[in-house]
Formats: structure tokens, C-alpha cells, sequence
């Protein structure tokens, strides 16, 4: 496991006994599960627009390649922008 999850297992109290830790799948983490709530509604208006799933889409690795490529550059081009805004 890494550092970061061991020492969530191996927590103890000042007696050196182990305190009472939520097991992780009891955690609920707000910033996942405000990535989920937008992730599903993205897919929803990705069907209702292109009226598919990602995964019965049959574009093929090219194609979702140059997907990804495009998403990545204007993913880019909002870096910069933000950047000048840091800037002034």
C-alpha cells in the first residue's frame, strides 16, 4: 500500500492501541463525488447530443486519439488564458 493508505490502517492513539478508523468504502469524499455527479451528467448530454455511449461508440483508436488530442490542446489554450489572468 502506499505511504499514505498504510498510515490510515496503522493510526494509533497515544496508548499505543490502534483507534477506531472508517473503513475507506464508509468515506465519502465530497470532491469525487461532485467529479461523479458532473461526469454523469456529461454523459448524459454526450447521448442526447450524439445519441451513443462512449462505450458503444465505434470510432476507431485514431479517431479517439485525435478526440483526446483536441480536448488536450483546448485544455491548454484555458491554462494559458487563466495564466495571463494570474499575470496582471
Amino acid at each position: 500500500m502506499g505511504d499514505s493508505i498504510s498510515s490510515y490502517w496503522n493510526r494509533n492513539d497515544t496508548n499505543g492501541k490502534p483507534t477506531k478508523t472508517k473503513r475507506l468504502k464508509d468515506v465519502s469524499d465530497p470532491i469525487v463525488e461532485s467529479v461523479k455527479t458532473m461526469l454523469t451528467v456529461r454523459s448524459k448530454i454526450g447521448v442526447a447530443k450524439y445519441n451513443t455511449t462512449l462505450y458503444d461508440n465505434e470510432l476507431t483508436t485514431t479517431q479517439w486519439l485525435q478526440h483526446l488530442q483536441e480536448e488536450l490542446l483546448d485544455g491548454a489554450c484555458y491554462i494559458e488564458r487563466l495564466k495571463k489572468d494570474l499575470e496582471q
